[in-house]
């Protein structure tokens, strides 16, 4: 994970409303570990069928240059949840990450500031290779 990942991940681990959201899952490092619904937050090259959802996968985007000073780079949060089940769950995920990052400020090491801003979230659909429903939310950072 780059820094910004790593900011990000660590304000989402910290809000128990949201891992209470989460399901248990072994770390993404060592299947064989203790279960935590913290390790239902991963970075999006980790997936697996084998994670019980539901789950928070974290993926960066491009990196856009504006003018002299200002970056812009994109952030997606993609929330799975089981084949049968609504999209109540996966709403109530994102819903309180839009509540927790939308217009935050932050410090990133290397950055001298960081805004990040919630832009757009996808209808939900279904992830065929996982088979696995999912929506996913757009993020903007802009940094000096």
């Amino acid at each position: 994970m780059n820094k910004t990942v790593e900011a990000i991940y660590d304000i989402l681990a910290a809000d128990d409303t949201l891992v209470s959201l989460l399901a248990l899952n072994p770390p993404f490092y060592n299947p064989n570990g203790d279960e935590a619904r913290v390790n239902s937050i991963i970075p999006a090259d980790i997936v697996e069928n084998s994670m019980t959802a539901p789950f928070l996968v974290i993926q960066e985007g491009s990196e856009l240059k504006i003018g002299s000073k200002l970056e812009s780079q994109s952030l997606f949060f993609r929330c799975y949840n089981d084949r049968q089940k609504s999209y109540i769950t996966i709403d109530e995920i994102l819903n309180r990450i839009k509540a927790m990052l939308d217009n935050l400020e932050i410090t990133v090491e290397n950055k001298v500031v960081v805004k990040l801003g919630w832009e757009a979230t996808m209808p939900g659909l279904l992830d065929e290779s996982l088979g696995m429903k999912f929506k996913e939310s757009r993020y903007r950072l802009l940094v000096l």
